[in-house]
């Protein structure tokens, strides 16, 4: 039913049967693993409103260390997992659980929500960062000695854009919210 593959290596197709509805994977040298991939193999469908979740864990003897990947289904029969895995690892653990629609549903949602979060939080940081180099252009000045295409800014400049920015996060509750066009 369900196939994994790790680049450079043959596909396998051959998981350990916990149960049923669990699934395991043990792959070697993890420490060379970045992706994997994991799919459906078309022999069997998942039964009608279930989704095969997707974990892993680094640590073989704790069973409260599984990570959630993502899910794979009927109508989304593969998924491509980027990892970035202890340098030492020996062995990965790839886990696959039968799961109720509604079951993943509850977990993919804070999930997504989280990498929601971490990419409103980078341009939000992006946006910071032009505004600084903006403002700071502003002061701009050649060095007559020394290196002629070496540009300095006076670092008063840096303290007033510094205060000016917080005084406006401390005033406008959603400064950053507008800044990153929320």
């Amino acid at each position: 039913m369900f196939a994994c593959l790790v680049s450079g290596r043959l596909v396998d197709a051959q998981p350990q049967v916990v149960d049923p509805t669990h699934y395991i994977f043990n792959l070697p040298n993890a420490h060379l693993i970045h992706h994997i991939a994991v799919f459906l193999t078309g022999v069997q469908p998942l039964p009608p409103n279930t989704f095969a979740t997707i974990y892993f864990r680094t640590d073989p003897f704790n069973e409260s260390s599984w990570k959630m990947l993502g899910y794979i289904g009927n109508e989304k029969p593969s998924a491509i997992f980027r990892l970035k895995l202890p340098e030492n690892l020996e062995i990965l653990t790839v886990g696959i659980s039968i799961e109720p629609a509604e079951t993943v549903a509850h977990q993919v949602i804070p999930f997504n929500e989280g990498k929601n979060d971490r990419n409103t939080l980078i341009n939000g940081v992006q946006r910071l960062a032009e505004n600084f180099f903006n403002y700071a252009l502003s002061f701009e000045s050649k060095r007559n000695q020394g290196d002629p295409n070496e540009t300095v800014m006076p670092i008063k400049a840096v303290k007033e854009w510094f205060e000016s920015t917080m005084n406006k996060l401390k005033n406008d509750a959603n400064f950053l919210k507008k800044m990153i066009g929320e």
